[in-house]
């Protein structure tokens, strides 16, 4: 009507056996309908009748602001008056909209009958005849058919619906062979979600690097921040490079989020994404095709099955079992589900549904299934190629069957689609496929010679070659694509790609994101030169979202590409695989990239790159264990950026020192190097840098007693990070900070703190901030004395460390227990855990944590009555060297239970170890100028009391 387009969904009446309510808009309703009875074909034909007359007349044939609106529905005839000179339209629309079911059409066949009668007098347009079958007419009935053989999978799915609308969502992957029909069980599913009041999504996957980065993500966020009622900065800063069109969607100016460490921003991403769908309060499907095709979109996947259970939302993806057949190991947390073709009853049921009573023939169905074997796709071709030669559907059961009609499979499919496609069109047709199956509608223009086509994109889809799904153009199923493509010559296949390259370079040559299409159709051009350059940056681009086998196999193919004598761009290439061999644990790949990396950064004499390169190689060492060639190449990696001027990998070896010293308990060296790395990353002005090593000196200041610095470099890191938006360091800092809070007493800020940590760390999926938090929980457990609640608590950090990787933490958190488990009388698990973190620091050569260990074996061997001189050697031995304990974690807790034991023992020792104890924690309350923050700090914890408390005892008395 005027410059407006009316589209509704009609059908949705197909199970009118088991509907029992009415959806809807109201005054589309029929009558009965209103009156409580189920959905029909009649009440179907009822809501064309409304539609139809508003396209005529511009109205509702109603009035909807009477009082009594329902009662006109029911009781009153419509203005027929506005239809006045066209008697038969009025006769058609009057029996569309019968008062009662029997007084309208028997079928929607005899009301499109009748309304074929009157188009030529409506519209002067010549017909052949008035109840001739046009195309149109053909695939709706075609298209229409009973959905068959799928019983038990839609009852499965139909039930997951259910749930999620109760707020327990699941993930469902759906396999089977191309063709088999995934995309029909996804659009009645989405019919049903859409009936229960579902917001429905969909995300297509694209094969040949043809799609962009997260391809699958984009619609669904672009639809959800459309939608969303509010939207915060850090979410629309964080999704910017999957939403381009942000501002536009959003109305405001959107600054791209702060840069990170390629792992951070990947998980700063995945927060994003997820908190965006948990904001919504509308039941959620979400649909995704082709996830065989899908390689970075998929490591999403796991943030949202982490808490789904609570959310209103459901996931079905389908991918070919043929293509991908390890896909649901990729994905276990999604459940599987696999459609195989058609059982020959189920044949039998479709081809009645499209053809009637024709449709049971037995040589029909014979040859249905010989032709077919049950695969979906062809079944409805072969029937479409069947109505094509008989003239109409009900035709074919007077026809003569011929022997086979898809002599050559899906070849000829698409020959008979393309014939009805004037030869002009081939050519761009033929362009569009090798683009990929979704098209750019840019790209399109362009290949087009900026020639106008919508007459095109018609004819296309006349011919059921394209179709528009949620307002983007496409290939009507991928089977037709693939045939088009491989009608192709080799040359024609090349200069086709050459073509799309262009296009694809003339729209998106700065936009790296289309680096990987791009080096897909170059390479498919026979192009190296061009290949290598966007192999290059489509390398560069995963590897930054943390793609990393996918970037690894651009960069191995961007290296191959490059000449011998090349070597900065041999060494840039290899640079950025090793990078990525370091992030997969792949240590002998690692190793063999960094002996040539060496190699060629000495033939190339290149301060800057021996540093860099150097400072890769100490990281290597480092994770191996190796110490000593990890301080060697740290020390080369300094001397070379100190002769570049490189600040950044200054600062970055003399973190990488800093924690080597920590690694071997020597705290005054790892505190100098991390003071050292901060100044230098202030100067270089890089505020991610700066907020690491400021989380690094501050916790090795906490673990010094020097609270006061600790406090200001750990407040200085985490208003950094918030700003930056960083979630993974964040966690880690306010775990440090949480631990930092707790020895001085302020044991609200420190729960508060962790609790933060634990909650970021979870949304992030940050196993080692995972560890680190639940090992502040347990140990604040502890404190208050609620013990079952702290072994739950340390029971859970370790294992997250232990999946993480991190022994240093992993370690402590044991000896943690190992105290625990001594507190509870529970020897032998206490035995069992200061034994394992013996292990590791004893590997690592951190002699304060052995004697941590030492000392708590010898408190259970006293409990035991067992020997202790061989733990306390070793306690004093440390002590002889490292002074006041001072390179302990909590000195206290080693002092008084060496305390204790000697008192046991009868030993004269104890006294000097309580006078020691003493001594330290009044030095380090001198620290706090606030008078009750000094109290504080004496008072809340248990054994600065302790301490304080025997003093007066022992030593006054």
């Amino acid at each position: 009507v005027g410059d407006t387009v009316r589209v509704l969904d009609f059908g949705l009446s197909s199970a009118k056996e088991h509907a029992t309510e009415s959806v809807g808009s109201w005054f589309y309703m029929a009558p009965e309908v209103l009156q409580g009875a189920p959905a029909s074909e009649a009440s179907d034909l009822y809501a064309v009748g409304v539609l139809a007359y508003r396209l005529f007349t511009g109205s509702y044939p109603f009035n909807l602001r009477a009082d009594d609106v329902i009662g006109e529905i029911l009781e009153k005839e419509p203005d027929w008056e506005l239809l006045e000179g066209q008697a038969a339209l009025t006769a058609v629309l009057k029996k569309l909209l019968g008062k009662t079911p029997q007084a309208r059409f028997p079928s929607a066949k005899a009301a499109a009958i009748a309304l074929r009668q009157i188009v030529p007098a409506a519209s002067q347009t010549a017909v052949s005849g008035a109840s001739a079958e046009n195309q149109a007419i053909r695939e709706s009935y075609l298209q229409a058919a009973t959905f068959v053989g799928r019983d038990t999978e839609m009852q499965q799915l139909l039930q997951a619906l259910h749930q999620a609308r109760q707020g327990q969502g699941t993930a469902w992957l759906l396999g089977g062979e191309s063709g088999v029909g995934k995309s029909r069980l996804l659009r009645e599913l989405q019919t049903q979600a859409m009936v229960a009041g579902f917001m429905v999504l969909r995300g297509q996957a694209v094969a040949d690097n043809g799609g962009l980065p997260y391809q699958i993500w984009r619609e669904p966020l672009r639809h959800l921040l459309l939608t969303a009622t509010e939207v915060d900065d850090a979410t629309a800063s964080t999704l910017l490079p999957l939403v381009p069109d942000m501002a536009h969607l959003l109305g405001r100016t959107v600054a791209p989020a702060p840069q990170l460490e390629e792992q951070a921003m990947q998980k700063r991403l995945f927060a994003a994404v997820v908190r965006l769908f948990e904001q919504q309060e509308r039941p959620l499907l979400l649909l995704f095709e082709d996830l065989h095709w899908a390689n970075e979109s998929l490591a999403i996947f796991p943030h949202f099955t982490n808490h789904l259970h609570t959310w209103p939302l459901l996931i079905l993806g389908t991918y070919r079992s043929d293509e991908r057949p390890n896909l649901p190991q990729l994905l276990p947390n999604m459940q599987p589900m696999f459609l195989r073709r058609l059982p020959p009853t189920a044949v039998a049921l479709l081809s009645q549904s499209m053809l009637g009573e024709a449709g049971k023939r037995p040589d029909l169905l014979t040859m249905l299934q010989k032709e077919t074997e049950g695969n979906a796709f062809f079944l409805v071709e072969l029937v479409r190629a069947l109505a094509e030669e008989a003239g109409q559907l009900d035709a074919v059961g007077q026809m003569v069957l011929p022997q086979t009609l898809l002599p050559d499979g899906i070849q000829t499919i698409v020959a008979r689609r393309l014939s009805r496609i004037p030869q002009t069109g081939h050519r761009l047709l033929q362009l569009t496929a090798v683009a990929g199956r979704e098209l750019d509608l840019a790209v399109v223009r362009l290949l087009n010679h900026n020639q106008p086509f919508d007459s095109w994109l018609t004819v296309c889809a006349e011919a059921m070659v394209l179709e528009v799904q949620n307002g983007r153009w496409g290939f009507s199923h991928d089977k037709i694509r693939e045939g088009i493509l491989a009608d192709l010559t080799p040359d024609t296949r090349r200069e086709s790609h050459e073509q799309v390259a262009l296009a694809l370079e003339a729209l998106y040559a700065t936009h790296q994101d289309y680096a990987a299409a791009l080096a897909h159709h170059w390479q498919q051009a026979h192009n190296p030169v061009k290949e290598r350059l966007y192999a290059y940056a489509a390398g560069e681009l995963a590897a930054k979202q943390y793609r990393n086998q996918e970037a690894l196999a651009f960069l191995e193919r961007a290296d191959a590409l490059t000449a011998a004598d090349d070597l900065a761009e041999r060494l840039g290439c290899l640079l950025a695989q090793e990078k990525i061999c370091y992030f997969l644990g792949d240590r002998t790949v690692q190793n063999d990239k960094l002996t040539i990396m060496v190699a060629l950064a000495k033939r190339l004499g290149d301060s800057n790159l021996l540093a860099e390169v150097m400072f890769r190689r100490s990281i290597y060492s480092f994770v191996v264990g190796d110490i000593p060639q990890a301080l060697n190449s740290t020390h080369i990696a300094l001397e070379h950026a100190k002769i570049a001027g490189n600040l950044a990998v200054q600062g970055l070896a003399n973190r990488s020192l800093g924690n080597v010293f920590t690694a071997r308990g020597m705290v005054y060296e790892a505190l100098h190097h991390f003071e050292l790395s901060l100044a230098l990353h202030q100067q270089e002005g890089d505020l991610l840098r700066i907020a690491i090593s400021s989380i690094n000196a501050g916790a090795i200041s906490t673990h010094m007693g020097n609270h006061t610095r600790s406090r200001e470099l750990l407040n200085q890191a985490v208003a950094l990070l918030e700003q930056l938006d960083d979630q993974q360091y964040l966690s880690s800092c306010l775990s440090f900070r949480a631990y930092d809070n707790s020895r001085i007493g302020d044991v609200a800020a420190a729960q508060a703190d962790a609790e933060r940590a634990v909650a970021l760390a979870e949304s992030t999926n940050y196993k080692a901030g995972l560890g680190m938090g639940h090992l502040g929980l347990g140990m604040m457990a502890m404190a208050r004395g609620e013990l079952e609640r702290a072994r739950s608590l340390l029971d859970e950090a370790i294992l997250r460390l232990q999946e993480s990787g991190d022994h240093f933490y992993r370690g402590i958190t044991l000896r943690t227990a190992g105290q625990l488990a001594l507190q509870v009388q529970d020897y032998a698990r206490a035995i069992e855990y200061y034994a394992a973190s013996l292990q590791i620091f004893t590997a690592m050569g951190n002699p304060g944590e052995v004697a941590m260990n030492q000392m708590g074996l010898a408190m259970v061997a006293l409990a035991r009555g067992e020997a202790v001189a061989g733990y306390l050697t070793a306690v004093f031995d440390y002590l002889h060297t490292h002074p006041y304990f001072v390179a302990t974690a909590n000195p206290f807790t080693v002092y008084l239970q060496l305390y204790h034991c000697l008192t046991a023992l009868g030993d004269g020792r104890a006294t000097q170890m309580l006078v020691e104890a003493h001594t330290l924690l009044q030095n380090r309350a001198q620290q706090f100028v606030n008078p009750e923050q000094k109290a504080m700090y004496l008072t809340v914890l248990a054994e600065h009391r302790e301490v304080t408390a025997l003093y007066e005892e022992v030593i006054k008395a």
